[in-house]
């Protein structure tokens, strides 16, 4: 038997581990000068962010997990990273010295600038082969990597946990305080509210749970807020009554808000005495602050737009460098073009603005801006409506540059800006969205003195170009000047190797791109990308680099909607990238992936290959592209290259817009812990997505509303239903299309 019967392995475990780990501390042991403060490890007999492990599933709401012969083990396993610099990489199971262990990977980026705190719950879960009835011990290991996107572990902590599986697990109706959840549920309408909106709260029936009745929604004597309501267990009903109470709550002003509600069972019974069982239900809402957008939509005006993912450094300067930052633009316009923008951008020392360029895709536009005092005011004009595109895109790329004595203590500034007014191509004003006053999120700027050194060719700033002059250092004799020789030190250990070259890399995955204005073509270089193919409800794209033997380094810059979808970079590409070639991988700003590759021998592979896969985010709607935004290619001498065709970009979907309205089967089915589907809409339309059992009764709604044209994936985990035959109902304007699925949990 596989599983652990006793701890002793532990230590076979750790003498396995510890000398990789070892030898990747020290090839990978990159970081600032500094590392930022974190917090206090925990004591040394515990796992350093895990909190809680649980093994098996609950067979109710309230009810203690089990595990059960014959079925998957599941673990589960939560816990709090307590700042910015941690990042939990996931949970997975893996061979150890002849057996298994689970491990669970966290990231601490020593090498960032700062490390503020910041509370973040994790879970995750894996289910495990089944085990006969009786008692087994489960090894943890709890790897801590320094640097994001590294395998440097910093610290391993172990842990050995017992867990049973009973010898039957019988199916037993749900406790009564389980049962009388399901009855009802209280939600705030209108379902979107806008300041100054009347709001209410209705309590609603689940489906037509028989012999229950709504009695009451209202202030109890001591003024708060109670539900109340009437079940007789023994009763029988032939006819499906639904129910509704409602409540007023009044007028709120913009923000979020979490109304906690009392409700009151009370179980009536001829048999036995009366009986009333009370729970508390929480009712979260926001109320919106942008309201009454016009039916043809509206232009947004903050730079960078309201809502926007921003890193913690858009922009990475050393003090007397200079460097690029995109900044985005949200259209939300559906009935006419945007030919010209006015607007405004603004910094503060030690950062000034020197250049403003068009960032965008549109041909034949012109950009003029001028210095007005803090501000840097600009126009974007040109003679196609597509100045700027629907939805978020860059509109300007503006270059600052930093002060050459910085003190210590400023560690950056913000960046931001606005527009005041835009024009559509036949010269008619264009209406911009109403904003509150409390958006501003702005763009930050760090001043960057760990990459001072990085800068190898003294060019103002470190870019992909410092890199392929570090990598000849491995391939050729330092020079005798040290101050003039690219051989840098980067991690400050007293020699010079492959860890420096990930010390600067991590600095210049994040920096800007390099200016194309002294570029030139290189035959036979392209940058591709194939058609998209559906791998389930995900999609894989690959990305090509040919004529790769003519460059030193690649970095490409690939944009995704985030809002949307995940995309995923190369899985284990150290063991499947060409030889001669260093792979370089960022993923942690979202909607952003950075590839790059270093070439590390005379003798290269000729075409570096990119395995992505865009998983798309559950209800959202699968639409949305992914394009190469920028390509920073080097020869090995330093210049700069450009492919011989236009950056690609690909449609995320590997299909048409839907023509008809579409329900996927579920897969998988049966399914044990959770199924998924798809829907497909070729128009906006009023949408009912249901799950009944075979007697009809609703068991689970997973959408209703009108959503818009596209398709979307949704999941449908089980919740409390038993193991039996069920249909997904898809109702689009009247008309119904439905799938069968099983549920198997193994009895319960």
């Amino acid at each position: 038997m596989r599983r652990h019967q006793a701890l002793r392995p532990v230590h076979i475990v750790l003498s396995a581990l510890l000398p990789a780990a070892l030898w990747v501390s020290l090839a990978f042991a990159a970081g600032a000068a500094k590392p930022p403060p974190l917090p206090p490890p925990p004591p040394s007999d515990s796992l350093a962010y895990i909190r809680q492990i649980t093994f098996g599933t609950p067979p109710c709401e309230g009810c203690a997990p089990r595990v059960c012969p014959g079925e998957p083990v599941v673990v589960t396993v939560s816990g709090l990273m307590p700042a910015r610099c941690v990042a939990f990489r996931g949970l997975h199971e893996e061979p150890a010295g002849g057996s298994h262990v689970l491990a669970a990977d966290f990231v601490v980026d020593t090498c960032g600038p700062a490390c503020p705190t910041l509370i973040v719950p994790f879970s995750a879960r894996i289910d495990l082969p089944a085990q006969a009835a009786g008692r087994y011990t489960e090894l943890f290991v709890e790897r801590v990597r320094v640097c994001p996107d590294t395998t440097a572990v910093g610290s391993i902590r172990t842990a050995g946990l017992a867990y049973e599986v009973v010898a039957s697990c019988p199916v037993e109706p749900p406790p009564l305080d389980s049962l009388v959840r399901t009855f009802a549920s209280l939600r705030v309408r209108p379902e979107h509210p806008c300041p100054g909106d009347s709001l209410r709260l209705e309590f609603d029936e689940n489906g037509c749970p028989p012999c229950v009745h709504l009695v009451s929604l209202g202030r109890d004597p001591d003024n708060h807020l109670r539900a109340v309501l009437e079940w007789r267990p023994h009763c029988v009903e032939f006819a499906c009554i639904s129910d509704t109470l409602s409540y007023a709550l009044g007028r709120f002003a913009a923000g979020s808000y979490v109304v906690t509600i009392p409700v009151d069972v009370h179980v009536l019974d001829a048999g036995t005495p009366d009986s009333t069982i009370s729970f508390e239900k929480r009712v979260a809402f926001d109320v919106q602050r942008v309201c009454g957008v016009p039916e043809a939509g509206c232009l947004h005006s903050p730079l960078p737009p309201r809502g926007s993912l921003v890193p913690e450094c858009s922009l990475r300067v050393p003090p007397g460098g200079h460097g690029d930052v995109l900044v985005p633009v949200r259209n939300d316009l559906t009935a006419t073009g945007v030919a010209g923008v006015e607007g405004f951008m603004a910094t503060f020392q030690p950062f000034h603005i020197v250049d403003i360029r068009y960032a965008g895709a549109a041909t034949g536009v012109h950009v003029s801006w001028r210095q007005d005092g803090q501000r840097s005011r600009f126009v974007v004009f040109g003679t196609t409506p597509d100045v700027v595109p629907p939805g978020t895109s860059d509109l300007v790329r503006v270059t600052v540059a930093a002060d050459s004595l910085v003190p210590p203590d400023i560690p950056g500034a913000p960046l931001y800006g606005a527009i005041e007014l835009a024009s559509d191509p036949n010269g008619e004003q264009i209406p911009i969205c109403p904003e509150p006053l409390d958006v501003v999120a702005p763009l930050r700027l760090c001043i960057d003195r760990t990459a001072l050194g990085c800068d190898v060719n003294h060019d103002g700033h470190a870019d992909v170009r410092d890199l392929v002059l570090m990598a000849r250092c491995l391939r050729a004799v330092a020079h005798d000047d040290r101050e003039e020789s690219p051989c840098f030190d980067c991690d400050g250990d007293g020699t010079f190797g492959i860890p420096d070259l990930f010390c600067c890399a991590h600095e210049i995955l994040h920096g800007p791109g390099i200016s194309h204005d002294s570029t030139h073509v290189q035959a036979g270089l392209d940058v591709s990308i194939d058609k998209p193919v559906r791998d389930g409800d995900a999609v894989r794209v690959r990305l090509h680099v040919r004529g790769a033997s003519s460059l030193g380094a690649a970095l490409l810059r690939l944009r995704y909607p985030a809002d949307r979808w995940q995309v995923l970079p190369p899985e284990n590409i150290d063991a499947g990238f060409p030889a001669g070639w260093l792979p370089l991988v960022d993923a942690g700003e979202a909607g952003l992936l950075r590839l790059g590759a270093l070439r590390l021998a005379d003798a290269a592979a000729d075409e570096l290959v990119y395995e992505l896969r865009a998983v798309p985010l559950a209800g959202t709607e699968q639409s949305g592209s992914l394009s190469v935004e920028g390509a920073d290619l080097t020869a090995p001498d330093g210049a700069m290259l450009s492919p011989a065709s236009p950056l690609p970009s690909t449609a995320l979907s590997p299909t048409g817009p839907a023509t008809v309205v579409e329900l996927s089967p579920a897969s998988p089915n049966p399914f044990t812990h959770s199924t998924t589907f798809a829907i497909s809409l070729p128009r906006d339309a009023e949408v009912d997505l249901t799950v009944h059992d075979l007697a009809g009764r609703r068991v689970a709604t997973l959408a209703h509303g009108r959503l818009g044209a596209g398709r979307r994936s949704y999941a449908w985990e089980g919740g409390d239903a038993r193991d039996g035959v069920y249909f997904v109902r898809l109702t689009v304007d009247g008309r119904t299309l439905a799938t069968r699925v099983a549920l198997l949990r193994g009895g319960r």
